[in-house]
């Protein structure tokens, strides 16, 4: 079982960023995009990416190979470029009881952390993104044996202190992580989504102020 925690904070009224889970038997699997730019487009093409991917996880109890994930989220990008719409990101992580796999564009990210944070999506490729039709996804597979796994847009990542992030994710409060960006007024230098996964109890949590995370039927 699994205990997921998700938040998603926009830094104006105009928040792009979406993310989506989904339970299958002994995997959960999470999505994360983030729309470019700041156009209503924008966060379509955020959802277009994020439920194309989902449509694939299929009925299998265990997560799929991570060359799967690499040609599901690969066959978003020209379907997207044909859409009067923007650009995304997208990172999907297919958690199993001992082991992740997924793939990525953009620079969305995954993390195991512990007692640090392992960057997943490392070897990802953040331009082109889905959309431009010329975008270049990179699979990522690991061990699963400990900690937490953190599923996030580059809102948060890029913003906030690595240690601090760490403590965040051991309570699993993502909502204390995307306050952990912000600026000395308050504000938040970008929109930013934090999903947490970790072994549980079996609970999902929906925090205030979540109106672009949603689950995918």
């Amino acid at each position: 079982m699994f205990e997921l925690n998700g938040h998603i904070r926009g830094s104006d009224s105009k928040c792009l960023d979406r993310a989506a889970w989904l339970r299958r038997g002994n995997r959960i699997v999470v999505a994360v995009a983030d729309g470019a730019g700041k156009s209503a487009d924008a966060g379509f093409a955020a959802e277009f990416v994020i439920k194309h991917a989902m449509k694939f996880v299929g009925r299998e109890t265990n997560p799929l190979p991570a060359e799967q994930w690499l040609k599901i989220v690969s066959e978003v990008d020209v379907p997207l470029s044909l859409e009067p719409s923007g650009e995304s990101t997208l990172v999907v992580v297919d958690v199993g009881p001992d082991r992740v796999t997924g793939a990525s564009v953009g620079d969305s990210k995954a993390f195991l952390i512990d007692d640090r944070m392992v960057d997943l999506t490392a070897n990802q490729q953040r331009q082109p993104l889905l959309g431009s039709g010329q975008a270049v996804a990179r699979a990522f597979e690991s061990v699963w044996t400990a900690g937490t796994i953190l599923v996030c847009t580059d809102g948060l990542h890029k913003y906030a202190a690595k240690d601090k992030l760490v403590a965040a994710a051991a309570a699993m409060d993502p909502r204390a992580m995307i306050d952990l960006g912000r600026l000395p007024n308050g504000k938040l230098f970008d929109d930013a989504a934090a999903v947490l996964v970790r072994r549980g109890i079996g609970k999902q949590t929906m925090q205030e102020g979540v109106a672009h995370f949603f689950q995918v039927s």
